[in-house]
């Protein structure tokens, strides 16, 4: 279990990042402490199944990712690549 809290807590890392959000803001549109969102944070605690699927929705991610499924890696990597080309494309429009 304490491999899963860790994995758990790198990936709400990376999410909570990617997403632009804070876990303060995170924890507000969750309904939940911040010291409930803190034991997610440091991997003393995984999320109830309600708590984890609103997770998900709010952060745009699958359980799939947040849970460190390693296939589900591979093809995350491949759709951040695709993303950083995309908006460097729009980048470049917008400068000419």
């Amino acid at each position: 279990m304490k491999e899963l809290n860790a994995i758990f807590s790198q990936k709400l890392a990376e999410a909570v990042k990617d997403s632009g959000m804070n876990y303060a803001k995170l924890a507000e549109k969750l309904n939940i402490s911040k010291a409930t969102m803190s034991m997610y944070v440091h991997g003393k605690a995984l999320p109830s199944l309600e708590t984890f699927s609103a997770m998900c929705d709010v952060l745009s991610e699958s359980a799939d990712f947040l849970l460190g499924k390693k296939e589900y890696w591979k093809r995350r990597s491949a759709k951040k690549k695709n993303n950083a080309t995309k908006n460097k494309q729009k980048i470049n429009k917008k400068q000419k």
